[in-house]
């Protein structure tokens, strides 16, 4: 009878397969984000961070307006009575988040992403409050209008890339079960049966190929006692 991979050893293979194609993904969404960020469509999760000192100086020494802002920033312009008198990107959840550090608030707002302030005494007297958060920002203004964000859709390809490796890897080693399954079904509705001249080197469980030849060799010495 020709010896078959056992349930233990078709186990680890689906182990090591599932989690090969789950490394192989990894690396692969790894490679494609940062080919993306050398390219410059989009750009680091730190971008804005890094630069918010440096545009708050500029701000107050007037050498930049908040228009000129970068478009991954949001701002709001108050007035010495708190009164908003221009703003960028902002709704009423993230106008309130301004609202509230303007009023010297420290707490961090926001979900995914929490969201950070820095204020510019402008020229004028008027106080620019800017916020921004740690998400990847495309790098062109149109597509940060148009597209949805990226950080969160990037996550989801690797995580929909995972659940549709592990599916396929389950569904081709659950089809091997079952066909053993079936097989040892068989054999031992033939063994039932006393139809002792079913062969067994189908079976792929070699433990359980085992036991049923042992079961037919018994089964055959009485079948031949007088």
């Amino acid at each position: 009878m020709r010896r078959r991979t056992g349930l233990t050893a078709l186990f680890w293979r689906y182990l090591l397969v599932t989690g090969g194609a789950v490394v192989l993904l990894a690396v692969l969404w790894w490679g494609g984000l940062s080919a993306l960020l050398r390219s410059g469509f989009v750009l680091p999760a730190g971008t804005a961070a890094g630069q918010a000192d440096g545009l708050v100086r500029a701000l107050e020494a007037g050498e930049l307006t908040p228009a000129e802002l970068p478009h991954y920033y949001r701002w709001a312009a108050f007035d010495g009575s708190a009164q908003v008198v221009g703003q960028r990107g902002m709704d009423e959840r993230h106008l309130g988040y301004a609202r509230a550090a303007l009023g010297g608030d420290r707490t961090l707002h926001g979900f995914p992403y929490q969201q950070y302030h820095r204020s510019a005494q402008l020229p004028d007297g008027t106080v620019c409050l800017l916020q921004f958060d740690y998400s990847m920002p495309y790098g062109s203004p149109a597509l940060q209008g148009r597209l949805p964000e990226f950080q969160t859709c990037a996550t989801a390809v690797l995580l929909a890339a995972w659940l549709a490796a592990g599916a396929l890897s389950t569904r081709h080693f659950a089809g091997l079960l079952r066909r053993d399954a079936a097989l040892l079904t068989a054999a031992t509705g033939a063994i039932a049966a006393r139809r002792l001249d079913v062969p067994l080197d189908a079976l792929s469980d070699e433990e359980c190929a085992q036991a049923l030849c042992q079961l037919l060799n018994a089964a055959s010495k009485k079948g031949s006692q007088p």
